[in-house]
């Protein structure tokens, strides 16, 4: 924590998650290998690639998720998950170029593998076997996730003739004094 100026300490707590997510830029995933930012235009026919990898939009049961199974490993692990080992094995599908190349084929077999299943379903599955993976939210759903309502993310507020407005807080806590200049 940092120190005010009455000598007593501040404790800030910040979501990882929230300030990783500013870090999730095509030029910055790009500077740890040294390569040049993506081309940004998109070719008719084309999937979504970032820095290489494919960007996958899947329909499930009740929405949507993105996936990015972009790592060699992690496209292993990929058709392990859909239960289809031996497909994500393919020569077309040895490296990310190669999967880029294919990537319409890869949507189908992995959207055959999640539109029967729920966006949790899928997302927490991916995860867990540390695939980029999360679901495409609409607002009733970030009013009722478990991780914004552990943050107390959301405030309450009241407008004339509205009373109890629900709206994002602040992505940090403090503790201690209100502001550093007390």
């Amino acid at each position: 924590g940092a120190s005010g100026k009455k000598g007593q300490g501040i404790a800030l707590d910040v979501s990882e998650w929230e300030a990783f997510s500013h870090l999730l830029y095509e030029h910055t995933a790009q500077l740890s290998d040294g390569t040049l930012p993506a081309d940004r235009r998109r070719r008719p026919g084309a999937v979504l690639t970032v820095v290489g990898g494919l960007i996958l939009c899947l329909p499930c049961l009740d929405g949507w998720v993105l996936a990015s199974p972009r790592e060699n490993h992690q496209f292993a692990q990929w058709g392990e998950l859909i239960g289809d080992v031996a497909w994500a094995r393919r020569p077309e599908f040895a490296n990310a170029v190669l999967r880029e190349q294919h990537g319409w084929e890869i949507f189908q077999r992995s959207a055959n593998w999640t539109s029967v299943r729920t966006k949790a379903a899928v997302y927490l599955a991916a995860q867990e076997k540390k695939i980029a993976c999360f679901p495409v939210n609409r607002m009733q759903d970030l009013l009722e996730m478990a991780q914004l309502k552990h943050r107390d993310f959301w405030v309450q507020f009241d407008h004339p003739g509205l009373k109890g407005i629900t709206f994002p807080g602040i992505p940090a806590r403090v503790s201690g004094p209100a502001t550093l200049l007390d």
